[in-house]
């Protein structure tokens, strides 16, 4: 999202820390960063979520966009366990407050995980690998997911071509 002062040049997610562009955003702590040279590394579910919320520069967007997310959750959790979720204070403040991008994910793994139980493998694959496209963290669940896959060869095939779809080139870098 960048620093609400940030111009469309100088966005710190799109930019290493040591890049000229940010110069103007460098604070005294700047040389303490381990390899400012090095840029975050995003996978290109978060860069599209990410970049949904900064074209139209508004945090409210981007924080309306997660509160759907934390919202969804709590459907599928449905009203007997939705209000554990809803109690934490946790989930509030990193979600919805200080609009982390870790919510995405957790709706896209709880989808996965209540496809699974439905025996609905596609849909299940589909929304983990999603999950694991948004953040590396939700890949440690799919072995779990699989072993409750009724066709785990299958569940697992179309994970792996889920996953690897942003991979190819698309049509326009061909041409």
């Amino acid at each position: 999202m960048g620093r609400p002062r940030c111009d469309e040049r100088a966005q710190p997610v799109r930019h290493p820390p040591d890049s000229p562009a940010l110069a103007n955003l460098r604070t005294s702590w700047h040389g303490l960063i381990n390899h400012p040279e090095i840029g975050r590394s995003t996978s290109r579910g978060a860069r599209a979520l990410r970049d949904v919320g900064a074209r139209r520069r508004s945090l409210l967007v981007w924080r309306l966009i997660l509160l759907a997310f934390d919202l969804a959750i709590l459907r599928m959790l449905g009203p007997r366990s939705a209000w554990l979720w809803a109690t934490c204070p946790l989930i509030v403040v990193e979600g919805f407050w200080s609009a982390h991008l870790e919510i995405v994910p957790a709706a896209l793994l709880l989808a996965a995980t209540l496809a699974i139980t439905r025996r609905q493998e596609l849909s299940g694959a589909i929304a983990a690998a999603l999950a694991a496209g948004t953040k590396l963290v939700p890949i440690v669940a799919v072995p779990a997911l699989v072993s409750f896959a009724s066709r785990r060869a299958r569940f697992l095939a179309l994970l792996v071509l889920t996953l690897a779809l942003p991979c190819f080139p698309s049509s326009r870098a061909v041409r």
